[in-house]
């Protein structure tokens, strides 16, 4: 009566592959005979994508959870979870699998996609022609006025200055919105964590001592003698045993570096930057290092804090609220997770957490579809272009 009336499908089949009982939903959902005519029978009358993952928890003691698999015929997505136990009185094993269906959804996420991208657009649109006009009307006003006052010396380098930093202004803006029109390929890299933090801390310490801006010094270290710039403090805590992971570098650096470079501009005075490491569990296999950065800054209000890492939001004047976005772009994207927590006044910790192996990620089939269309469009443009030189009776050794 329970397994009649479940909103789930229930499937049991023992260590043999062997059909024990199989519930009236399930047969619907998997679009199977009557059930009657199931029990009994081997584990191969059950659609191969659902059979694969019963059959591979009744090798293992470990349950498998939350498997998304997907009828071929139909394409009826289905979430599968399946789990093995010892039948106390025969000591044989069985599997029981709880099959769901995600057809209601997935359509609700591809709604909530939908009104997500249309909001993006919306705030793109208005973040984007304000962004752009506030560089242009600069542009514009200095190149009105360089016909009458182009022999001024001080007016052609500030005409110079100023038209130099707003071109490298929209670059920096249309190089953030490339970032996001296409899916995220990864070059994954045997990444030593350490060295991937040194590197970061360095390139940091290097970009604002350029600038003038504040001296980042490791604990211990003086600052040059003249030096009358701010100081921050950097300390390194590296307590992790798992000392590599596989990701990719460059996007992982560039993550770090954004996120240090927000805490070091949160500290115009001076203070305290600590980055601590350390191992983490969590639902990838293998375990997880997580990367946490600290800073006695100026904090982020509750009311923006949930706000961060929406785009175009920003607390400051400069910069035009991509950066946390693409943090978390490229945390997610390596299937990891990132943690805010900050105090107004008190500083901010951001918490990076990545799994140490490589995980699969739906980014990586949009790719592979990507990478197959463009390669069926190269290869019909080189059969284009063979015909076109066999009609044309155009040869090698032929000129253009």
């Amino acid at each position: 009566e329970v397994l009649a009336n479940v909103h789930s499908g229930v499937l049991v089949v023992d260590e043999t592959e062997r059909i024990l009982s199989i519930n009236d939903y399930a047969c619907r959902l998997l679009e199977l005979p009557a059930r009657a005519t199931l029990v009994g029978r081997d584990l191969d009358q059950i659609p191969g994508r659902v059979g694969d993952v019963v059959f591979e928890a009744l090798q293992t003691t470990d349950p498998v959870m939350d498997r998304e698999v997907l009828l071929p015929r139909v394409n009826r997505p289905l979430r599968v979870h399946a789990t093995r136990f010892e039948q106390a009185q025969t000591g044989r094993a069985i599997a029981v699998a709880l099959i769901e269906d995600l057809t209601q959804v997935k359509l609700e996420q591809a709604r909530a996609r939908e009104t997500a991208d249309r909001e993006f657009m919306m705030r793109l649109a208005f973040r984007l022609s304000h962004e752009l006009k506030n560089s242009l009307v600069s542009i514009k006003i200095f190149g009105q006025l360089l016909p009458e006052r182009y022999n001024e010396k001080d007016f052609r380098e500030q005409f110079s200055n100023v038209v130099v930093n707003e071109v490298n202004r929209v670059d920096v803006l249309v190089n953030n919105l490339t970032f996001f029109s296409h899916p995220l390929a990864l070059v994954h890299d045997d990444i030593v964590v350490t060295e991937l933090v040194e590197a970061c801390a360095k390139n940091i310490a290097g970009e604002f001592a350029r600038k003038q801006l504040v001296q980042v010094l490791n604990v211990g270290e003086k600052a040059p003698e003249g030096s009358t710039l701010p100081v921050v403090q950097f300390k390194k805590n590296f307590n992790h045993k798992l000392a590599r992971l596989e990701g990719d570098k460059i996007r992982l650096m560039q993550a770090v570096e954004h996120v240090l470079r927000n805490a070091v501009q949160s500290m115009p005075s001076g203070g305290r930057l600590t980055v601590s490491t350390s191992d983490t569990e969590g639902p990838w296999p293998g375990g997880a290092i997580k990367l946490e950065i600290q800073d006695t800054g100026e904090g982020i209000a509750l009311e923006n804090l949930k706000r961060i890492t929406e785009p175009f939001f920003t607390t400051r004047n400069v910069g035009v609220g991509l950066g946390m976005t693409i943090v978390k772009k490229i945390v997610e994207r390596h299937c990891g997770k990132l943690e805010v927590d900050s105090l107004l006044g008190r500083g901010t910790t951001v918490g990076i957490v990545v799994p140490v192996k490589a995980q699969p990620h739906p980014e990586d089939a949009l790719l592979q579809q990507i990478n197959r269309r463009v390669m069926a469009d190269e290869v019909g443009d080189s059969a284009a272009s063979s015909r076109m030189v066999k009609s044309t009776g155009g040869g090698a050794g032929d000129r253009p």
